[in-house]
């Protein structure tokens, strides 16, 4: 086996917010939040730190190429970040506090989002290991993926992420791998699962199997 690196790229973005709970009172947000729950925000110059782990490549002795990296991150976190308000413009916390836990969870799978939509760089040993925040010099946040996202998360499609990202197992020789699929769709609501199925339909890789379980749902085949 190749030996395993960890690669990382910073990035700043400027960003307004207001931290603020719709799941609790105006009282209780103030309380709780402080100055930080002002209604007419505050920003901060947030530092992110996007760590991948890999197998060095033994042709180009790379993880993966620092010049897709840059582009990757900025699909998944300055077009939508940088001089934003996470409140306003991001549908991802329509419906939760903007705190930098939460911005680092939407950049983990915002990330996974586009990384694994581009052939090329799904292609590689390359994954998302670790995003790390710094909302100030002394708040540091870090996300490694762990938990649960829910299916109606704003603007991170859970279901592509899930289905692109999961079970894969790599067998054969070097130069004849086959990427094998193993998908569990069991706790997910119709019309989700055809949202699945038709994005595989999209994105399916060469030579991969698709295995769905269904027979937990009650629901007609469906030919995939």
């Amino acid at each position: 086996m190749p030996p395993i690196t960890y690669i990382t790229r910073s990035e700043t973005f400027s960003a307004a917010h207001r931290l603020h709970s719709p799941k609790l009172s105006d009282q209780d947000n103030q309380l709780l939040y402080g100055k930080c729950n002002h209604p007419n925000f505050h920003g901060h110059n947030y530092r992110v730190e996007i760590t991948l782990k890999g197998e060095v490549d033994p042709l180009t002795g790379m993880v993966m190429n620092l010049v897709d990296l840059k582009e990757c991150i900025k699909l998944a976190v300055m077009d939508p970040l940088d001089h934003r308000n996470l409140d306003l413009d991001v549908e991802f916390f329509k419906n939760k506090a903007s705190t930098t836990e939460n911005l680092a969870v939407f950049i983990w799978w915002n990330f996974q989002y586009h990384f694994l939509k581009n052939e090329s760089w799904r292609s590689s040993s390359a994954r998302l290991h670790k995003v790390k925040i710094y909302e100030t010099e002394h708040n540091i946040v870090e996300y490694m993926g762990e938990g649960e996202l829910d299916e109606t998360e704003g603007q991170v499609d859970v279901a592509l992420i899930k289905l692109m990202g999961v079970g894969i197992k790599h067998e054969g020789s070097e130069g004849n791998k086959k990427s094998l699929w193993s998908l569990d769709l069991l706790h997910v609501i119709k019309p989700t699962l055809k949202k699945v199925i038709d994005l595989w339909r999209l994105f399916a890789f060469e030579r991969s199997i698709l295995s769905v379980e269904l027979h937990e749902l009650s629901m007609s085949p469906i030919d995939i």
